[in-house]
């Protein structure tokens, strides 16, 4: 069974914005995930797409990319096998009340 790790939007553009600081462990967990796929299972939520195209928007704004780098990037990333769940709004705030955690957002994960 592969080891499975959560990621989120934060993670995905450290290790594709070439201006990005990155972290040793999170740069170390993708290149696992697309050398060896049946090792590592990346999960994260549907939200996940939304939140990588708006900080890769946000990006081209800022003048760090160029709509052109755009599609390069998300070359990269579809090599990536993310499973992605939906969101439960249910489960979100079950979760949240019995952790007494303050984000809802942060809880979807």
């Amino acid at each position: 069974m592969p080891a499975r790790a959560v990621i989120d939007a934060s993670v995905l553009l450290a290790s594709l914005l070439p201006d990005e600081p990155t972290h040793p462990e999170a740069q170390e967990l993708l290149g696992l995930a697309l050398l060896a796929p049946a090792k590592v299972e990346l999960l994260s939520t549907t939200l996940l797409p939304y939140e990588l195209t708006n900080g890769l928007w946000q990006a081209v704004r800022q003048g760090r990319l160029t709509p052109e780098d755009i599609e390069e990037i998300l070359q990269k990333y579809e090599l990536f096998e993310i499973l992605l769940y939906p969101v439960r709004p249910k489960a979100v705030i079950a979760l949240g009340k019995s952790l007494g955690y303050p984000s809802a957002y942060d809880l979807a994960y």
